[in-house]
């Protein structure tokens, strides 16, 4: 297989010099994994696309944190929307390791600080949304799965401007 042409965005380099954007992009606030880019329109393909990317790296320990902490929450909720099937979050994990045949043997986070040992991040997607009023806002999605939930996942939520929109189940 040959070597692909485009190169992750790293945190040091900068992005206006770009001419087009990355079909992968490298995000620090996930100790700097390579995840895919992908848009369902030609948003991937604009420049606002790319700052939009390009301010990811905007993600402060701060924003970390509140990430860490809404991924716990979403991994608490999933146990007790189904609490009367399994006592603990390790025994829901295991079932849905059985089931799915992915994170088999993952041991169940315990709290915030090890939660996303339990994630694997899949994909960025440039999302355009409008509100009610017909206005418009491009926005970052990173996708992933989870032990927790093998069928809907997690997600991470970022505005153009690299703010934490939401973050937890997908």
């Amino acid at each position: 297989m040959g070597q692909s042409a485009f190169q992750p965005i790293a945190a040091t380099q900068n992005i206006a010099a770009i001419s087009y954007p990355p079909a992968v992009v490298q995000l620090a606030f996930l100790d700097g994994e390579i995840l895919p880019v992908s848009s369902y329109t030609d948003e991937v393909f604009s420049e606002d696309a790319c700052f939009a990317l390009k301010n990811l790296e905007k993600a402060s320990a701060e924003i970390v944190h509140e990430i860490q902490k809404r991924m716990w929450q979403a991994a608490c909720e999933s146990l007790e929307a189904s609490f009367s099937q399994f006592a603990t979050l390790q025994d829901l994990c295991d079932s849905e390791a059985l089931m799915n045949r992915k994170f088999v043997g993952q041991r169940a986070p315990t709290g915030p600080a090890n939660v996303m040992n339990a994630v694997r991040m899949k994909e960025v997607q440039i999302v355009r949304a409008s509100n009610a009023d017909g206005e418009s806002r491009l926005m970052v999605g990173v996708f992933g799965e989870c032990a927790w939930d093998t069928e809907f996942g997690v997600a991470i939520l970022f505005d153009a401007d690299g703010t934490l929109i939401a973050s937890g189940g997908a």
